[in-house]
């Protein structure tokens, strides 16, 4: 495992980050989270520096905010759209722990536990094929493609955990996608989704759009293999380029790439999906922040050293916060970007559970990555990441979910 880990090193002494880890009175925070909105605007490149302020508003719409910068071609001067939440992005403390079903405040669209459902039965994982083989450490599979092991397993128990991430999101925004437009523009368009993984999205919007085509892309064979009538997958390397026709799609949706693509990939991508789409198309790029708002002293720590073993791979750990800039940067115009915080912990009922154990799932699937620079057994790794799991209860912790668009003119 050794050359897997290169470029993960374990600082030495007094080299790990210090961050504020002092818990404010838990009756400032149930005050502040009653019905925050969340506003900043980054222009720092440290994560203590980015994190945003905390006010109040009684509307309870959604806007993604317009970009008013005006246009630039100079990558040194980069667009930075306006941050504008103006529905609550809190979770209504007066809910039961053990609830099954949370409502959301403002348009009442509920969040039923997923941990009670299955993925697809026919789901199939196809462990050798033409594009990657398979690698297996600590017991779980991991893709090789280019030469490269993912940082991240691909089976069941991560299908599930990005299952179950996909309806918190949906239950935070209250939408599958962000794009400024009506229903009935969707109909006859084509839909690209990139990174679709198992499908859940494409698999929910081609039933919310019946006269809309929706394709899936992935690197693994992970499909159901009986989608609706318009909806099709396809297995293929983005990374070899889009095998797709200029001007071919009208809406690009790319989610979770994070752990996949390196910062000089990033721009490729886009200049690829600007090719495909057609004039006035829509792009949607949306990420979860890996940094942690409110975190225990373990949780810094873990986070810490997952940005480092991401950094030496030349991943970007903060991208989810250039998203807007991305898309200028590539040419896209009428920018739109918003984020919502996420509670992480049984602080935030449901919601909150449920992003905990993906948060947790996430690390577990990096321990082979950051066990060995951390300096610790397989053991006291596990017993370091239980400490955290409680932190992320004790400290009120949450994180932010960031979501772009831009469009082709």
């Amino acid at each position: 495992m050794g050359n897997l880990l290169t470029g993960v090193q374990r600082p030495t002494g007094g080299s790990e980050p210090v961050q504020d880890g002092k818990r404010p009175g838990r009756k400032r925070l149930l005050k502040q989270f009653s019905s925050p909105v969340l506003s900043d605007r980054f222009h720092s490149s440290s994560p203590e520096a980015r994190t945003p302020t905390l006010r109040h508003s009684r509307s309870t719409t959604t806007q993604l905010s317009r970009a008013t910068n005006s246009r630039t071609r100079d990558p040194s001067h980069p667009r930075f759209a306006t941050h504008s939440t103006s529905k609550s992005s809190s979770i209504p403390l007066s809910y039961a722990y053990d609830t099954n079903t949370v409502s959301h405040p403002a348009n009442n669209i509920s969040l039923t536990d997923p941990r009670k459902a299955r993925l697809p039965s026919n789901l199939q994982i196809e462990q050798s094929h033409d594009l990657a083989d398979f690698t297996y450490l600590e017991g779980r599979p991991f893709l090789f493609v280019n030469g490269s092991p993912s940082l991240l397993p691909t089976d069941v128990e991560e299908l599930q955990r990005l299952f179950k991430l996909h309806y918190v999101v949906k239950w935070a925004f209250q939408r599958n996608h962000f794009i400024p437009v009506d229903m009935n523009w969707f109909k006859g368009k084509r839909v690209l989704d990139i990174g679709c993984g198992a499908g859940t999205w494409i698999l929910e919007m081609a039933n919310d759009y019946p006269d809309t085509e929706f394709i899936g892309v992935d690197v693994a064979n992970i499909f159901p293999s009986d989608p609706p009538a318009n909806a099709k997958f396809t297995q293929l390397n983005i990374l070899d380029g889009l095998p797709y026709d200029d001007n071919t799609f009208d809406f690009v949706h790319v989610r979770l790439m994070l752990y996949t693509l390196k910062t000089k990939q990033w721009p490729a991508l886009l200049a690829d999906i600007y090719r495909i789409l057609r004039l006035a198309g829509w792009v949607q790029l949306s990420e979860l922040d890996i940094y942690q708002y409110r975190p225990g002293p373990q949780a810094v720590r873990f986070v810490y050293y997952a940005t480092n073993a991401l950094q030496a791979r030349d991943i970007d750990p903060y991208v989810a916060r250039a998203l807007d800039r991305l898309l200028d940067h590539a040419g896209f115009h009428h920018l739109k970007v918003d984020y919502m915080s996420l509670p992480c912990g049984r602080w935030g009922q449901l919601p909150g559970m449920l992003l905990q154990e993906d948060v947790i799932g996430v690390y577990q699937a990096l321990g082979p990555w950051i066990s060995v620079a951390m300096n610790l057994t397989a053991d006291e790794f596990q017993a370091n990441l239980r400490v955290m799991e409680t932190e992320l209860d004790t400290y009120m912790t949450y994180l932010n979910w960031y979501v772009a668009v831009g469009q082709k003119e």
